[in-house]
């Protein structure tokens, strides 16, 4: 998503993207979820935007994290794996 985000200037197009992210990854199946948000994304071009899309990543995979538990294909940040 980061890559379309990155090539199209309009703001209403790139909130539109994100709303296009958020239905697909609803009716993405529990398992398959946690494998969309592993990759860190390219760079936007725009730190506000980079900002918002990690911010989203990071509460969707809390989310899954909270309601499915030990996930392994989250983030280690995410899952908590880093802290001490």
């Amino acid at each position: 998503m980061a890559g379309r985000l990155a090539r199209e200037a309009d703001g209403k197009i790139r909130w539109k993207l994100v709303w296009e992210f958020l239905e697909e990854y609803r009716w993405e199946p529990d398992n398959a979820q946690p494998r969309l948000l592993r990759d860190e994304p390219s760079p936007t071009g725009d730190e506000r935007w980079d900002a918002l899309l990690a911010a989203l990543a990071e509460h969707l995979a809390a989310t899954a994290a909270r309601m499915f538990g030990d996930m392994p294909d989250l983030p280690a940040v995410v899952t908590g794996s880093l802290l001490p």
